[in-house]
């Protein structure tokens, strides 16, 4: 894909339907036999080595949509982008005949909902340079923060074992570590939104059918009122007021090309 100007900055919600290897449609999708699928795919190495982490601000919302068939690979994918799995949302859809899915009839896709850790990691191993460069300890920083075993989450260069300091306690971690000012807004993006959205009552949800493969209006509803903005839509396949895209058939805001597999 081309793209007619390069992102400008780290999105704090990215959206993504990729387009899995589903294989040919059997005969009783409403297709003729062997007939491909309406789109071009990609293999999941291929959709691993997409640089999402490179569009994402630190603790980014990440909803990436999966089938049936792939729900096990979507872990490994949003973990390759940088992201942790944290919640699989359930899109209920209304029955159409007697369809794919075997013994039992395919009603349902799933959205995995997973947070960016990927920009935690960039905080924390920060720190964790500053205090290798001054010889500063991580028992120096429980000492001098008055915790026990805090500073090895605050100054670790594992992304999944990272955690993001509060404003108060990062300005006084850089102190006793002798860091710089270079991560100050990826740390206020990461604590500025805890708290501000609602909680949703559930995880799974009664959305009307659209054409094959497109994803109700109703999730992006739903995504705006959980997940600031800016927002970001992978292989978006129309425009929405406010989003920027990347897709086949959207403008395309961002130049994301895919890393070598």
């Amino acid at each position: 894909m081309t793209a007619n100007r390069v992102a400008s900055t780290r999105y704090r919600t990215i959206v993504a339907d990729p387009p899995w290897p589903i294989g040919d449609f059997p005969p009783n999708f409403g297709y003729a036999a062997g007939k491909r699928t309406p789109y071009s795919t990609m293999t999941l190495d291929q959709i691993k080595a997409l640089p999402v982490s490179d569009y994402a601000h630190a603790g980014a919302h990440l909803y990436l949509w999966t089938i049936s068939e792939h729900l096990e690979q979507t872990w490994s994918v949003a973990r390759a982008w940088g992201f942790e799995p944290s919640a699989p949302l359930v899109w209920c859809k209304p029955p159409f005949g007697m369809g794919l899915g075997g013994k039992f009839v395919n009603t349902t896709e799933f959205v995995l909902f997973c947070r960016d850790f990927a920009g935690v990691g960039r905080i924390t191993a920060y720190l964790a340079d500053a205090a290798e460069r001054n010889n500063v300890t991580r028992k120096d920083v429980d000492r001098a923060m008055g915790t026990s075993d805090m500073a090895g989450w605050w100054l670790s260069r594992l992304p999944h074992r990272s955690k993001c300091p509060l404003p108060d306690q990062y300005d006084r971690i850089k102190a006793i570590v002798g860091a710089g000012d270079e991560m100050d807004a990826e740390v206020l993006g990461w604590n500025e939104h805890k708290g501000d959205a609602p909680r949703i009552d559930t995880r799974w949800f009664r959305w009307p059918r659209g054409a094959h493969s497109a994803k109700p209006e109703a999730f992006l509803d739903l995504v705006e009122s959980v997940s600031p903005a800016p927002r970001l839509e992978l292989f978006a396949r129309r425009q929405r007021l406010g989003w920027s895209t990347w897709g086949d058939q959207a403008l395309e805001h961002v130049d994301l090309v895919a890393r070598d597999a």
